[in-house]
This record gives C-alpha cells, sequence and structure tokens, in this order.
C-alpha cells in the first residue's frame, strides 16, 4: 500500500507542486503525513484509513529536498558531491539511530506510561514542527 501511495503522491506532485507553488505544496505534504500515524495511535484500520487519506504525505520531502540543494550550492557554495556526501552520511546516521530510539520510545511509552502508541505520537510531534519550520523558511 505505501509503495503504490508513494507513486501515486509522486505525480500528484509533479501536477499539484508547479501550481501551488513548493511552499503550500510542502505545507499540505506535511499536514498529510500526519494523518496515518493519528490514526495509528488509535486503531490498525484508522492508521491505513489515515495512510489512504495521507497519500500525499509520501512526497513531502521534494520541495524541502529541492531548497536544500538549492541553498547548498548557491549560497553555502558546496559542490553536488559534496552535498550528497552530507545527506548520504546524515541518511546513515538516522538508519541507525532512528529505530534504536523508535524502539525504546515504543518500551516506555508501554512500560512507564501503558502508551505503546507514544512513537506514533512522537511522528505526530515531529510533523507539526515541520510544517512549522516549512512554512517558515521555504
Amino acid at each position: 500500500m505505501f509503495g503504490l501511495a508513494g507513486i501515486v503522491s509522486n505525480i500528484c506532485a509533479s501536477i499539484l507542486m508547479p501550481k501551488m507553488g513548493i511552499k503550500r505544496y510542502s505545507g499540505l505534504s506535511m499536514f498529510s503525513a500526519i494523518l496515518m500515524p493519528l490514526g495509528a495511535c488509535f486503531s490498525f484500520k484508522l492508521a491505513l484509513i489515515g495512510g489512504a487519506v495521507g497519500f500525499l504525505g509520501s512526497s513531502q520531502m521534494l520541495g524541502i529536498s529541492a531548497k536544500l540543494t538549492t541553498v547548498g550550492t548557491k549560497k553555502l557554495g558546496m559542490t553536488f558531491g559534496e552535498l550528497a556526501g552530507e545527506r548520504a552520511a546524515l541518511t546513515a546516521l538516522v538508519k541507525v539511530f532512528g529505530p534504536l530510539f523508535y524502539s525504546s520510545l515504543y518500551l516506555q511509552g508501554s512500560k512507564l506510561f501503558g502508551l505503546p502508541s507514544l512513537p506514533f505520537a512522537f511522528n505526530i510531534l515531529l510533523s507539526i514542527v515541520a510544517l512549522f519550520l516549512g512554512q517558515r523558511y521555504l
């Protein structure tokens, strides 16, 4: 389901982004990304519905990546190779430490608060922060 949502989301992005602009489309897709974890806080069925309705969340990085590339190469004077290397290093760190952090959130949330959905609540919080930062700096 998520692969299909990503494909549809990117197709819609190619149509909507030129009409809406990067800032508005990024805001819409970041808001859309909140729907799946919000549904997952309550039930699996609502998570699936949120994932289907919030399919544009799959393309939330398009506007940010474009802006990052523009700022990195033009304003900071980095080459595309340097920028790609920095992004690859950050991605590698996130892939190592992200699962450790989220499993810790799940275990501690279940143990201390009786909330196994704490990782989803954290995703909602991160999405809201990203939404506000994106609207301010894009």
